[in-house]
């Protein structure tokens, strides 16, 4: 893994054998996207049924190995998940459809074609309970029958038990064993609300692993609530787990599940883990999904913000501008913007504006002026940013810079 090239610069310490010695890390991980299901819970999102057949064909062109629906939800879910398994629609992903045990989704699922599922439910009576679940052996019986029909139906399975955190060791390891016995291929560590340290995850991924088998794949599942949701599956990776399961743009329930930018970007570039994203696409399907979602991408969110690679300091820009001379631009970048779609790093004006700013300005606006006019022009964009409280616009700037310069010929 070189850590070094014409796109980005990252620490080699990840890389360190006294680091990487300590861990389970794969050589490459299978991305499971719930944009289309879980994603399509948040509030307020509604996809039709063209909006998500188009968004399925962008993600499998992304590069994501699963795409998770919810037939039972709507017809619209239905119809979209039986247009997709129709021969030569999705190029690389395969389709995989909620599951709940005890209801007609398997039947479902099977009817649309569906030749993998998501069985899932809660771990613990907590939860359970108040689904009509009267004991632990009730429940995880229900997985247990819904997966040996499954499997009649020749389908591949993935169940997530979530909420898992709140189950105590002894029943986590009756659901793993007796999910693997019933012939599961993927259990999903589901921690559904992110509280799970990133330490902790690793030694629970390294316990589903034993638990489980070398013949199962272990995944996981994590939502945003405490923030660690990118954190937690890194660390699940970390640990050894296989297979990822992340939404594009923060969508899912609440804060959201682990975005997959930044997962697939941090396995990239940080852990050199392997997966089938084209990285360069992620901007441009994140903004297709912002459009038909109308839902905003929060303009700092990490990798696919829309001012990820905004620059408004003016020692910052000043260095920068100083190695994009030798096209080095990246050694005050997290990376190249090009290297996940975005567009070219931008410099603003505003507070922070330096002298070195203005006079790159000046240069490419072919203007010459002294080293008291370039200061003159930087005290008046601080001073306006100031009282406006806000950036001043490139064509704002050349106003000033024309204004000041006539007043002082």
């Amino acid at each position: 893994m070189s850590c070094k090239t014409n796109e980005y610069w990252v620490t080699e310490f990840n890389y360190l054998d006294e680091v990487t010695e300590t861990l389970d890390i794969p050589e490459r991980v299978e991305i499971y996207d719930v944009t289309l299901r879980e994603g399509n819970q948040t509030p307020g999102c509604i996809m039709r049924k063209e909006e998500q057949f188009a968004l399925a064909k962008d993600l499998d062109d992304l590069g994501v190995n699963f795409l998770e629906f919810f037939p039972a939800v709507s017809k619209d879910d239905e119809e979209v998940v039986t247009e997709l398994m129709k021969t030569g629609v999705l190029k690389h992903a395969k389709v995989s459809a909620l599951v709940r045990p005890r209801t007609i989704d398997l039947d479902l699922a099977a009817k649309c074609g569906a030749k993998h599922i998501f069985l899932e439910g809660p771990s613990h009576l907590a939860s359970a309970g108040l689904m009509g679940y009267a004991s632990e052996s009730e429940l995880i019986q229900s997985f247990v029958d819904t997966a040996k029909r499954a499997r009649e139906y020749g389908m591949g399975i993935t169940s997530c038990p979530w909420d898992c955190g709140k189950a105590n060791l002894p029943l986590l390891e009756r659901w793993v064993k007796e999910l693997a016995a019933a012939g599961v291929e993927d259990i999903a560590y589901g921690d559904t609300f992110g509280y799970t340290m990133p330490w902790t995850t690793i030694a629970m991924v390294r316990k589903y692993r034993q638990w489980a088998g070398p013949d199962v794949t272990i995944s996981c599942h994590f939502h945003n609530d405490y923030g660690m949701a990118t954190a937690g599956t890194l660390a699940a990776v970390a640990g050894g787990a296989t297979r990822v399961q992340v939404a594009m743009n923060n969508l899912g329930e609440r804060a959201g599940n682990a975005a997959l930018d930044e997962v697939a970007v941090n396995l990239a570039l940080n852990m050199g883990v392997k997966t089938d994203i084209n990285l360069k696409k992620l901007y441009p399907v994140s903004k297709r999904i912002e459009a038909i979602t109308k839902i905003p991408v929060g303009r700092k969110k990490p990798i696919l913000g829309d001012e990820t690679f905004v620059m408004g300091s003016g020692i910052v820009v000043d260095m920068l501008l100083q190695l994009a001379e030798k096209h080095a631009e990246y050694g005050m970048m997290p990376f190249d913007p090009a290297l996940v779609g975005q567009p070219p790093y931008r410099i603003v004006y505003g507070k922070g504006a330096g002298t070195n700013m203005v006079s790159d300005l000046l240069r490419r606006m072919g203007i010459s002026a002294t080293k008291e006019q370039v200061q003159k022009i930087t005290v008046a964009i601080k001073e306006e940013a100031l009282l406006t409280k806000s950036l001043l616009s490139e064509f704002r700037v050349r106003e000033l810079i024309g204004d000041i310069l006539a007043e002082t010929k």
